[in-house]
């Protein structure tokens, strides 16, 4: 199995969590989990999914052909930063629904970053459509968390 193959696969099962959570929230108690536990882990998991998506953009930042060592790699590191820190700092202080409106808001704002990034020669295009499909349904999921 090739990479493509093998990122689209684990890509599409890391959806599984988000999915779940919204519909536990959506549809009341399911296999002993609550609502507010369900939307509780929605949270934090996207808060993980912020934090591993802008992991990549720091990855990106320093091996990318053509943005290592410019000012463009300089903003990225710093770029990368901020989404994990306002998901993390989210989750810290407010409610899991108004968390869920900051994680969703962030897991937006890295997708942003990567659609700058997309055009690069290096940035493959399956990735690129990868990154629509999670992103939309990762956004929407906690976005029916944050609002149920």
């Amino acid at each position: 199995m090739n990479v493509e193959t093998i990122a689209k696969g684990l890509g599409y099962a890391g959806l599984i969590p988000f999915g779940f959570c919204a519909l536990v929230v959506l549809g009341g108690s399911g296999w002993g989990v609550t609502p507010d536990s369900a939307r509780n882990a929605a949270v934090l998991y996207g808060a993980i999914i912020v934090a591993f998506m802008s992991g990549l953009q720091w990855a990106y930042a320093i091996v990318a052909p053509g943005l290592a060592a410019s000012s463009a790699a300089r903003r990225l590191l710093f770029a990368s930063v901020i989404p994990p820190l306002c998901a993390w700092a989210s989750v810290l202080v407010l409610s899991n629904q108004s968390a869920a409106v900051v994680v969703y808001t962030m897991l937006i704002a890295v997708f942003c970053v990567d659609a700058q990034l997309r055009a690069a020669p290096w940035f493959p295009d399956w990735l690129w459509r990868l990154r629509i499909h999670l992103t939309v349904v990762a956004v929407a999921s906690l976005m029916l968390v944050a609002h149920a």
